[in-house]
């Protein structure tokens, strides 16, 4: 059986898996938006999705699945404990005739339980304990038995207010039934039946009544058989079998202990005496908590006895405190020091509060303590060696709370057997834990470990439950792991990769594995168990044993998506296993497109978005998924050759099947391109250099039939950033000073086409052309539509491209550069941006354009973001006044802006050249269209 302190989380995790496709049977929904407006819906803690239009399935805290894991219509889970539900439940609950799970424990719930719920025949598992209820259990309640879906069914009343008459569960010995903590007596039980996992005890305090001179207590049952001890001041005074009454002899507190023979190992007690340190202790949390704005306070800091006080309860022999539910109760603060006072407490739970801070060092006094559960808070720090202080610790519960750093330092324990830590902000390593060589539950989900596993875990001896799901785990299973007595094991939400350890065959319950990255072959004995492997990247390698895999509840469905791999024109996976048992579908834009078994390449002819779905008889209801390709047209992946005829102005589309070559756009006029063009597109596999300039890798020789040296058009060029990426990866490992290709779908105005005139010997290389070569500055722009660059440039005659880059520039960017007149001188301005590592720019001047000479310095502020700067020239020339900045960086290497010019009248001449001076290449700007221009080259 599972541990209370799991049940709730472990539940529901057991039933979340499917989406509801379908919308709630009508009953069904009627029943949820009772339910929501019979508690106080708006004020839940968290009541995410609850009467909207989203999907039952996101509602906060409910679950629709079936056992045959297809959609369901119905709601199978309610989990929400702690969530402040408050007023009755409604009776239409019992409407829910699907229903596995109901958990409501530790609300403010009051009132009569409805009968209805005895409907719930599939019920397996309700929680009702830490509430208010009163009245008496509905007798339709033992209906509840689940025996066709649950082994040992799980009704938890404790806690609240019940009395009266308990239905007597006869047609379900195997029920565990927590009855406790509530009013009931003697006359509630029958004797005559005890499932095995009853418990009825301990019950409140009796009250003592005051018969005038004698002292008597209603106990119920028969009173024949029952003993009544009486104590004085917490003294032993007499036993008295068959007689409820006592004449006390002396004035003083007395109290008495109610056993019966009927109920061995079930006793009653009246309230003893207050214990005064405990009392204060008690006071002191209340004032520093917010008491008087608890949901739940009936009693506190009145002079009703302490054991009446919510929440409390206390030694029927001494009147110490040795319990402490205060669960989902508006606790706010800080937990006092003085709660270390407590010296015989042994169950401390303040779950589903806002309790923050550190938790006070003097809790580690409370040795008596056996549980301690304060999840749901806000708690930020633990004591150190805090489980060593309290070495009768067996559960400790700090999930979600405020935990940071690395596991608290929880010193050395044996008797820790529960540990639960989920829901923190904890990381860093699990060597704190390797002292605890008691535990047998250790819950550290919904962290942020990223860890592997250590192997220590493996040396526990007790240790049957781990769960370390969701965080980001990585590395290997360990196949130490997996031994007796662990039995479930929860990995889900991970990054563990490599394969399932074959050791795996020595569990006995259950294994969470999914979503991770695992892969590889899958243990045979694995269909012995409770898995979940889904959402990882295994294929149909490995599974051959699986069969109709109808042992044990199992999910190994869906895998990651395979990638899909272009070859040429075309398409396939690899999905592992047998090929030749394999069926393989083709799904062009969502529609299938072939059909084959045995063979996973299909050829391609058109554009389109295309996947595979790969299945397989040795993986029932496994579909593997291939990424899908959108191929609205892909650039060659192998050199390819393709002719085509153009004519008229309009731009021509080279494309061969799903394949994009060139653009060619006819310039009007005499030499306009025509007739029949032969592109060779060329990918080499490495990138190449001549004469020490390297080119990208794609390259072009474009050929027209007819007039190929004087032939006129716009070419446009394509290439894949991988293109860029292969020639930057060079530049950066060769480093010839040379600057990168863009990235980010924005040009940097680095890329240059070199133009090899001529045709070619041999192979299209630069060393293969006989004609030489001229450089072009193109336009480029990103397609992010086909995920390719666009290079276009004007030719005058056709013949190979091959794509480069310029030198490198300095780290900055000029962003203007001005000079008008001020009176007697000349004023210059420029700006630039991203500037690092630069030191100064030197103003030159000329009278010519042709020879600079400097004429003045300013430093460089070197910072981030826009700089401006301004120059005075106060002896400038008599006519016109060339200017260019010498901007240099800290290495002292240097580079030119584009010159600008004054007139002799004052006025900007708009002309610019860059850069000046150039080696090979430069660009001349002007300030307008119109007129005509001479330019004159100087070397």
């Amino acid at each position: 059986m599972i541990p209370k302190l799991f049940i709730a989380a472990f539940a529901f995790f057991l039933f979340s898996f499917r989406s509801i496709a379908q919308p709630l049977v009508a009953v069904d929904s009627l029943a949820l938006v009772d339910l929501y407006n019979a508690t106080n819906g708006p004020n839940w803690v968290n009541h995410t999705n609850w009467l909207t239009t989203a999907p039952v399935r996101t509602w906060y805290g409910v679950g629709v699945y079936d056992n045959a894991g297809r959609d369901s219509t119905r709601v199978v889970v309610i989990s929400l404990a702690g969530n402040h539900l408050l007023g009755q439940l409604p009776a239409s609950l019992g409407n829910l005739t699907a229903l596995l799970q109901l958990t409501v424990n530790a609300n403010s719930l009051s009132g009569a339980l409805p009968s209805s719920i005895g409907n719930l025949s599939k019920l397996g598992l309700l929680e009702l304990s830490q509430n208010l209820f009163s009245g008496s259990i509905p007798s339709s309640f033992a209906n509840l038995t689940a025996s066709e879906l649950y082994s040992s069914p799980v009704f938890n009343f404790s806690h609240n207010n019940l009395s009266g008459i308990v239905p007597v569960w006869s047609n379900c010995p195997s029920c565990n039934l927590d009855f406790s903590n509530n009013n009931f007596n003697y006359s509630s039980f029958d004797p005559r039946h005890e499932p095995s996992g009853m418990v009825y005890s301990p019950q409140g305090f009796l009250p003592l009544i005051d018969l005038g001179g004698k002292l008597t207590v209603a106990a119920g049952g028969d009173v024949t058989t029952n003993t009544y001890t009486w104590f004085k001041d917490g003294i032993l005074t007499v036993s008295v079998t068959g007689d409820s009454t006592f004449a006390p002899p002396s004035p003083g507190n007395y109290s008495v202990q109610v056993i019966t023979t009927a109920m061995p190992g079930f006793a009653l007690f009246t309230q003893p005496a207050a214990n005064t340190p405990d009392s204060l202790a008690l006071v002191d949390l209340y004032n520093n908590t917010g008491g008087a704005s608890w949901f739940k306070n009936a009693n506190w800091l009145t002079t009703s006895p302490v054991g009446t006080w919510c929440g409390v309860t206390v030694n029927p022999y001494n009147g110490s405190v040795s319990a402490l539910d205060l669960a989902n109760n508006n606790l706010t603060g800080v937990l006092p020091p003085s709660i270390g006072n407590l010296s015989s407490i042994q169950n401390l739970a303040l779950t589903y509060n806002q309790l923050g801070g550190g938790l006070p060092a003097s809790i580690g006094n409370l040795s008596n303590l056996v549980f301690l559960e304060l999840s749901n808070n806000q708690i930020s720090a633990v004591p150190d060696q805090l489980c060593t202080r309290m070495s009768r610790l067996t559960t400790l519960g700090l999930n979600r709370n405020q935990l940071t750093g690395s596991i608290p330092d929880l010193g050395e324990n044996t008797s820790l057997h529960n540990l639960v830590l989920s829901g923190n902000q904890l990381s860093g390593s699990f060597l704190p834990l390797k002292s605890c060589k008691g535990l047998q539950q250790l819950d550290l989900s919904y962290n942020q470990f990223a860890d592997t596993l250590p192997g220590f875990m493996g040396d526990f001896p007790d240790l049957n439950l781990i769960d370390l799901s969701h965080n980001h785990m990585t590395g290997k299973i360990p196949g130490s792991l997996c031994h007796p007595p662990l039995s479930t094991l929860i990995l889900s939400s991970n990054r563990f990769t490599g394969t399932i350890p074959d050791s795996i065959a020595n569990f006995s319950a259950g294994l969470y594995l999914d979503s991770n990255q695992l892969s590889g072959r899958i243990p045979a004995s694995l269909i012995q168990h409770t898995f979940y492997i889904a959402n990882n990247r295994f294929n149909f390698s490995g599974m051959d044993n699986f069969g109709p895999m109808s042992v044990a509840p199992f999910r190994y469905s869906p895998q990651a998506n395979l990638p899909i791999t272009l070859k040429s024109d075309s398409l396939s996976i690899a999905a592992g296993g047998q090929l030749t048992k394999d069926t393989f579908r083709l799904y062009k834009d969502g529609a299938l497109a072939a059909t084959q078994t045995g063979d996973s390449s299909f050829a391609i002819g058109t554009t389109g978005k295309y996947n595979i779905v790969a299945t397989s008889p040795v993986a029932p209801g496994l579909a593997l998924y291939s990424d899908t390709l959108n191929l609205g047209l892909a650039l060659p992946n192998r050199t390819m050759t393709y002719a085509q005829t153009v004519s008229g102005s309009a731009t021509t589309d080279l494309t061969e099947g799903i394949f994009r070559l060139v653009s060619l756009r006819p310039t009007p006029g005499p030499d306009a391109l025509s007739g029949a063009v032969t592109t060779l597109e060329s990918v080499d596999d490495t990138v190449t250099s001549y004469n020490g300039q390297p080119y990208v890798q794609r390259h072009y020789d474009i050929t027209p039939a007819a007039n190929a040296a004087s032939s006129q058009a716009t070419v446009t060029l394509y290439f894949s950033q991988a293109d860029f990426d292969e020639y930057n990866n060079y530049v950066i490992i060769h480093n010839p000073g040379l600057s990168l290709l863009p990235a980010n779908g924005t040009d940097n105005g680095n890329l240059v086409i070199t133009q090899y005139h001529g045709s070619f010997t041999g192979t299209s290389a630069p060393a293969n052309y006989s004609q030489g070569s001229q450089q072009i500055i193109p336009s480029v722009a990103w397609d992010a539509s086909n995920g390719w660059w666009a290079v276009s440039f004007p030719v005058s005659g056709f013949s190979g491209f091959f794509l480069s880059t310029v030198a490198s520039p300095l780290p900055l960017t000029l962003l203007n550069f001005t000079a008008v007149a001020q009176g007697a001188a000349n004023l210059l301005k420029w700006q630039t941006v991203d500037e690092t590592g630069t030191s100064k720019f030197v103003v030159q001047r000329s009278g010519d354009g042709r020879g600079f000479v400097p004429i003045g310095t300013v430093a460089a502020t070197d910072l981030p973001g826009t700089n401006s700067y301004s120059f005075t020239d106060r002896q400038r020339l008599n006519g016109d006044n060339f200017y260019r900045l010498q901007m240099t960086d800290l290495d002292g290497k240097s580079t030119y802006s584009p010159v600008i010019v004054v007139g002799s009248g004052g006025s900007a001449a708009g002309l610019s050249a860059y850069p000046n001076p150039a080696k090979e290449i430069a660009s001349v700007l002007f300030g307008s269209t119109g007129g005509a221009y001479s330019v004159l080259v100087y070397d």
